[in-house]
């Protein structure tokens, strides 16, 4: 029987390493060519690129930037012009600015208050209207720079807190159902009482409508007994 050769054609350097691919296998491994007697046929040789022979990495890396995240996400606030809502805060009214999409998806309160708003707005046209093309939302009941803070937190995901602002946040955590914000600012309520009760109290009259303030009432009036 004649026999056959094999139909590609190949280079004096192609070299087939079969030690590095399979350092198990045997010599009974096909290259995958037609092979030919080694009486009448030369041994050829195919290189193997390489990178086709490596094993699969056994451990991946995950790696998270989550501070210039945050740092990206709360530098948005600045920029009215990238916000679609705005919040008017006070009895001044100042604005406050903030993205649909985050506040939807880290608070049902506010997923349901914009919603609500959406269907106003598309009922009626309002005309001239400064914030054009933003939700407005009035907030009234929440002093600015605490109420900033929260839109902040909400945002991403950081807060700064201390003695005159932490009953406020803790009244805007429970309002707006954000329990790992509410949770925090309880713990270091609790740790200013030791010392700062006169101070936590000056904030009582202001936020004194507010459901999550009969919390810290009870508190505080139970400390000064």
């Amino acid at each position: 029987m004649e026999s056959s050769t094999s139909s590609v054609n190949l280079t004096k350097y192609d070299q087939l390493e079969t030690e590095d691919c399979f350092p198990d296998s045997d010599e009974s491994h096909s290259s995958g060519y037609d092979s030919c007697d080694s009486s009448e046929c030369g041994s050829v040789k195919v290189k193997v690129n390489e990178t086709k022979c490596r094993k699969p990495a056994s451990e991946t890396m995950v790696f998270k930037s989550q501070e210039s995240l945050c740092d990206s996400l709360d530098y948005i606030l600045s920029m009215p012009e990238l916000c679609d809502v705005v919040f008017l805060v006070g009895e001044n009214k100042t604005p406050v600015y903030g993205v649909k999409a985050i506040l939807a998806t880290r608070s049902r309160v506010f997923y349901q208050m914009i919603l609500q708003k959406q269907k106003e707005v598309k009922a009626k046209k309002v005309k001239g209207d400064k914030f054009k093309g933003k939700l407005v939302l009035e907030v009234m009941n929440y002093e600015e720079d605490i109420f900033r803070r929260f839109i902040s937190f909400i945002h991403c995901g950081k807060i700064k807190t201390d003695v005159n602002s932490v009953i406020g946040l803790f009244c805007a955590s429970v309002e707006f159902s954000m329990k790992d914000l509410k949770q925090a600012c309880w713990d270091y309520f609790l740790r200013c009482l030791d010392n700062q009760t006169e101070t936590l109290m000056t904030s009582l009259e202001f936020y004194s409508h507010h459901r999550g303030i009969k919390h810290i009432m009870n508190k505080l009036y139970g400390v000064q007994q």
